[in-house]
């Protein structure tokens, strides 16, 4: 009698792993890309580095934060930024003030105010964050108040339409700003302030290479929208640093677009756990 039961407890078994396996490989899971955290001991010798810089005096760089502003206050004021009068005259006025002062002052200080600007930025987008909360207020009424509380106006002057951007950008999640993805913050800022130069010099050669990487790796796990080329260059770029999950996220793109045989070979090449059940989903869509 033993012997039969024995002989229908290992089939049950065997049952079991085989029926494991199957739910395994047909199984549904969210292709999504990874985030790797950021090293605290990169971020805060950044943000040391950055509060020891030594700005110019105040009157020669007041003149370029009323410019920018001006453009924030013209950006939150209307709907549609690109076909609104006032807000074309507030970038114009902003580009001419901010070549003047990168050719007075030169692009490594320009680019320095940028850099304390975006820090000012983080710091008073938590603040507005918690200020809607508290008073059960939309960021996007808070800005377009007409006469916006000190919490607001002050987040409006370095941050104009960003919060809205933040939203969308994976930044804010549940009303707050997610504090551990506060250098793509500094990194998106420092390429907005850039703008004005884009063009007329290599600005890629003035950013520090922490900013570049923490673009490049919004680009990659976090932007909903842009060039899929653009974001998959940014993705081979970021395959130089150490452990980051560069074949993995480009899969995902990949995946997303459509393009499963592409994102079949990128999934096969990474050795991240998620891998194989990516690899899976892919090509079971390319069926």
């Amino acid at each position: 009698m033993r012997r039969p039961l024995a002989l229908v407890a290992l089939t049950l078994a065997i049952g079991a792993v085989i029926g494991v396996a199957l739910w395994r490989q047909h199984r549904t899971v969210d292709v999504v890309p990874q985030s790797p955290p950021i090293d605290a001991a990169e971020w805060q010798p950044y943000l040391d580095r950055v509060r020891a810089l030594t700005p110019p005096p105040e009157a020669a760089v007041a003149p370029l934060l009323d410019a920018f502003a001006a453009l924030n206050r013209a950006e939150v004021a209307t709907d549609d930024p690109p076909n609104d009068r006032a807000y074309a005259l507030a970038a114009r006025a902003w580009l001419a003030e901010a070549e003047r002062f990168a050719v007075r002052r030169g692009t490594d200080t320009y680019l320095d105010i940028g850099r304390r600007q975006g820090m000012r930025l983080a710091e008073r987008l938590a603040a507005l964050m918690d200020w809607c909360d508290k008073n059960d207020v939309s960021p996007h009424d808070a800005v377009r108040r007409p006469d916006p509380p000190p919490v607001v106006a002050d987040y409006i002057a370095v941050g104009g339409g960003f919060v809205r951007f933040a939203e969308q950008g994976g930044l804010i999640r549940d009303g707050r700003l997610v504090e551990d993805r506060l250098p793509y913050v500094q990194a998106l800022f420092v390429e907005h302030w850039l703008a004005p130069l884009r063009g007329r010099i290599p600005v890629d050669e003035y950013r520090w290479p922490t900013e570049r990487a923490w673009l490049l790796r919004w680009r990659v796990e976090h932007q909903t929208t842009g060039d899929l080329d653009e974001r998959l260059a940014a993705a081979r770029e970021l395959a130089a640093l150490p452990g980051y999950p560069a074949d993995l996220n480009a899969g995902v793109l990949l995946y997303r677009a459509g393009r499963y045989a592409e994102a079949t070979e990128r999934f096969a090449r990474s050795t991240h756990p998620r891998a194989i059940a990516y690899r899976r989903m892919a090509e079971r869509a390319g069926d």
